[in-house]
């Protein structure tokens, strides 16, 4: 038989356990997170820093080429950036809504002319528009997630944990500008699939974002063409101020 000096010592103990709170219990990671903290950002017009290293194959012919950084959003996304393109030579190009603004200069830095190009509301290749295939793009995330993976741990990334989250996602017609791939649904143009990756901080917002862009060359027997970029986002806490190159700088490129 059990001593009666154990069977009160028992019934405190359970009576304490029942006292106790739960252990927290981790959330289910969803895709559909990552893009409820873009549109937050972008309704508070929140900024970001990037930087992106593309890898571009056309038919025989490679291409690689590098870009850093910052955007600026509203409610419809990405309202402004500041963006210098690394190839053969370094390319600022300033856009603020349609309006785009470039300078070039060469890779050391030397101007090559101290005007700013202004191209009006003609610079639509250079707009990171909302079809544009970027792990900070709401229109993308939502075409992305019904088929999102669940999160899981992706590791630490400027030292705070991530989750990560893959899929993939076929789409009508590509279309390629300066600021990067597009889809639509143009049924003049190919379309192909996209192969993805995006890596989330603990606030939701992206931290990595990968894409393998493969066009459906199937009509073009030995021609294959794909484009491969790896984007980190930084500082989504910061305040980003992103403003047109003063007037006198400015001149028309025509």
């Amino acid at each position: 038989m059990i001593d009666d000096r154990v069977m009160i010592a028992l019934r405190i103990a359970v009576a304490a356990s029942l006292l106790l709170p739960a252990s927290p219990v981790e959330a289910d990671q969803h895709f559909g997170d990552v893009r409820q903290a873009v549109l937050r950002h972008s309704a508070k017009k929140g900024g970001v820093y990037f930087s992106t290293k593309t890898r571009e194959k056309m038919g025989s012919a490679k291409r690689t080429h590098t870009s850093a950084g910052a955007f600026r959003f509203n409610r419809s996304g990405i309202a402004r950036s500041d963006v210098t393109y690394l190839d053969d030579a370094r390319i600022r190009i300033i856009t603020i809504g349609l309006q785009s603004y470039k300078r070039t200069t060469s890779l050391s830095g030397k101007p090559r002319s101290a005007k700013w190009e202004d191209f009006g509301d003609d610079g639509g290749g250079f707009t990171y528009a909302d079809d544009m295939i970027s792990g900070v793009n709401a229109a993308f995330l939502d075409l992305v997630e019904l088929h999102a993976s669940a999160g899981e741990p992706g590791g630490e990334i400027d030292g705070v944990p991530t989750t990560l989250y893959d899929g993939s996602v076929d789409v009508r017609s590509f279309a390629t500008t300066l600021a990067g791939v597009r889809f639509r649904d143009d049924p003049n143009s190919v379309g192909g699939r996209v192969e993805w990756r995006l890596w989330a901080g603990p606030d939701d917002l992206p931290r990595r974002f990968t894409a393998s862009i493969v066009w459906d060359m199937t009509g073009s027997p030995g021609y294959f063409e794909s484009v491969n970029l790896t984007t980190f986002y930084k500082h989504w806490d910061t305040r980003v101020e992103i403003k047109a190159p003063p007037r006198k700088s400015v001149v028309k490129p025509w």
